[in-house]
């Protein structure tokens, strides 16, 4: 049987942003039984592909759980810690935090981007050129430039046989 894939996109964290927005609500049923259990289906904590905008926005309870997630596939969801699904984790934010209880959360972003904002006078032009570039490898037979949830997992299948020795040092 094929698994289906859960994508979490365009979630954007404030100050504000409850952990059940992010993580899912609590069982009320269970709840009143004497159990505390979140209601995960169709949230993060069962998404393969995660973007969290404004990333470094959240709260401490938001940030320390997707620490967890980040660094152990793992949700603690009540007594019971849940394995899961997450294949990747993008963020993004306008600013860079400068607060050190932050940057623990911020070193788990392996590959990291600077990307300068893009002029309300040039969007139309950058839109126009990435359709062009998109079109043309349609019309030349190549397939759409999305990376498809069936690539990552192929690349995850292959992930232990990968020597990170040549390049340690630049990542280091």
């Amino acid at each position: 049987m094929a698994k289906t894939s859960t994508t979490k996109q365009n979630d954007i964290l404030t100050r504000f942003t409850e952990p059940s927005e992010i993580f899912g609500p609590l069982d009320f049923e269970l709840f009143q039984t004497g159990s505390y259990r979140i209601k995960t289906e169709d949230m993060l904590p069962q998404a393969e592909v995660v973007f969290l905008d404004e990333v470094f926005q959240g709260s401490s309870a938001i940030l320390n759980t997707l620490l967890t997630l980040i660094n152990e596939r793992r949700f603690h969801n009540g007594a019971v810690s849940e394995l899961t699904p997450l294949i990747s984790l993008f963020g993004a934010s306008s600013e860079l935090p400068s607060d050190p209880a932050l940057q623990a959360f911020s070193d788990r972003f392996l590959l990291r981007m600077e990307v300068e904002p893009v002029g309300a006078a040039r969007l139309p032009e950058l839109l126009d050129r990435g359709w062009e570039q998109e079109r043309q490898r349609l019309l030349e037979g190549g397939e759409p430039s999305a990376l498809r949830i069936e690539d990552l997992r192929s690349l995850l299948e292959v992930l232990r046989d990968v020597d990170l020795q040549p390049v340690r040092a630049v990542l280091a």
